[in-house]
C-alpha cells in the first residue's frame, strides 16, 4: 500500500511538472515575425542594346519586423528573388557580399623571438664527492629577434549574396552585427536583360529568418519561419503596364479575401457535406493551402484540379486572378 502511494506520487508530481513545462496555447516564435514587400515594383530601363534588348532596373523593398515585446533573435535573413515567368539573365545586383570588422583599419604587431646559449663546466670527482659538494661555471648569452608588422583585423559576414538558377535569380542572406539589425527594411537592387518589347512580368520573393527564442526566460528555442511572395512588375512610365499589374494585384487580394471567408463559414459542417452528397456533388474540399498552391503556381492546373469541389465565387475569383496573371506575363514576352 505504502509502494502504492508513493507511485502515485511520484507520477503527480512529474504529471504536474510536464503540464508546466509545456506552454498552453502554444504561441510560437513563427507567428511573432512578420515579412512584407509592395504590391508592385517598377523597372527603370537602363540601356538599349543593339541586338533590339534592353537592360531594366528593379528596386524590391523587402521587410522583417517583430514584436516590440518579442524574446526572439533573428540570426540570419535569407531572401531569394527570381523570375515566376519566363528566365530573364541577371546582370547585376545589389548588395553584395560584404564583411565588417569592429576595428577600423590595420592593427599593429609585434612578435619578438628570443634564443640563448649556456656553455657549463660541472666538477664533481674526488675530493668533491666525498663532501657532496658541486662546482660549476657557465658562461651564457641570449639572442633576440623582433618582428614589427601590421594586420588585418577578424572580419564578420554581414552580407552574402550571389545568382541562382542558372544566373537567372539571386539569393540574399543578411547576418547582424555590433551596428546593424536584422529589423526594418533593405532595399534589394537587380539588374536585368530583357526584350525589347519587356513592359512587365512577374517576381517570386521567398523570405527566411532563421533565430532563437527564449523559452521559460532562460533557454533558447530554434525556430525557422518563411513567406513567399508574387510580385508585379512594370516598366516605369508604362501607363497601361501599371494599370495590368494593377488589376493582377487586386484580383489576387479578392482570391484571399474570399477563400477566408470561404474557410470561416463554408468549413463544411456534417449537415453541409451531407446535402452535397445527396446532390451528388463531390464531398471532398480543395487543402486550407490551396490559394498560395494557385498564387505561387506557374500555370492554372490548381484551378482546374478542384474547378468541381469549389463554390462559385470562389471559382469566378479564382478565375478572373488566372487571366490577370495571364495577362501581364503577355506584355513580358
Amino acid at each position: 500500500m505504502t509502494r502504492e502511494i508513493s507511485y502515485l506520487f511520484q507520477w503527480t508530481f512529474w504529471f504536474s511538472c510536464s503540464n508546466f513545462l509545456i506552454p498552453s496555447g502554444i504561441t510560437s516564435a513563427h507567428e511573432q515575425v512578420d515579412f512584407d514587400v509592395p504590391a508592385t515594383c517598377s523597372a527603370v530601363v537602363k540601356q538599349l542594346h543593339s541586338d533590339g534588348q534592353k537592360t531594366v532596373n528593379i528596386i524590391i523593398p523587402v521587410s522583417l519586423n517583430l514584436e516590440a515585446e518579442s524574446k526572439s533573435t533573428i540570426q540570419e535573413f535569407q531572401i531569394e528573388v527570381m523570375w515566376h515567368h519566363g528566365a530573364f539573365q541577371i546582370t547585376d545586383y545589389q548588395p553584395r557580399t560584404e564583411m565588417q570588422s569592429s576595428i577600423v583599419g590595420t592593427i599593429k604587431v609585434e612578435d619578438r623571438k628570443d634564443s640563448s646559449t649556456t656553455l657549463g663546466l660541472d666538477l664533481s670527482s674526488g675530493y668533491f664527492d666525498a663532501v657532496g659538494a658541486k662546482a660549476g661555471f657557465q658562461a651564457g648569452q641570449q639572442n633576440g629577434k623582433l618582428r614589427r608588422y601590421e594586420e588585418t583585423p577578424e572580419h564578420a559576414v554581414l552580407v552574402t549574396s550571389g545568382t541562382i538558377q542558372r544566373g537567372t535569380g539571386v539569393n540574399f542572406c543578411f547576418k547582424p552585427s555590433r551596428i546593424s539589425t536584422l529589423r526594418g527594411s533593405r532595399e534589394l537592387s537587380i539588374t536585368c536583360r530583357v526584350p525589347g518589347n519587356w513592359r512587365g512580368g512577374v517576381l517570386m520573393v521567398k523570405c527566411r529568418a532563421t533565430g532563437t527564442r527564449k523559452f521559460l526566460g532562460a533557454f533558447d528555442d530554434g525556430f525557422r519561419h518563411g513567406a513567399a511572395f508574387v510580385v508585379p512588375v512594370f516598366i516605369s512610365g508604362d501607363a497601361q503596364a501599371r494599370d495590368v499589374a494593377s488589376e493582377f494585384v487586386r484580383t489576387e487580394q479578392r482570391l484571399r479575401s474570399d477563400w477566408r471567408h470561404y474557410q470561416q463559414t463554408a468549413h463544411s459542417s456534417s449537415i453541409g457535406r451531407h446535402w452535397s452528397a445527396v446532390a451528388g456533388r463531390p464531398t471532398q474540399r480543395p487543402p486550407e493551402i490551396w490559394v498560395h498552391q494557385l498564387i505561387q503556381a506557374g500555370n492554372d492546373d490548381w484551378l482546374e484540379k478542384y474547378r468541381q469541389q469549389l463554390p462559385a465565387y470562389i471559382t469566378s475569383s479564382a478565375t478572373k486572378y488566372v487571366e490577370a496573371r495571364r495577362e501581364l506575363v503577355n506584355i513580358g514576352r
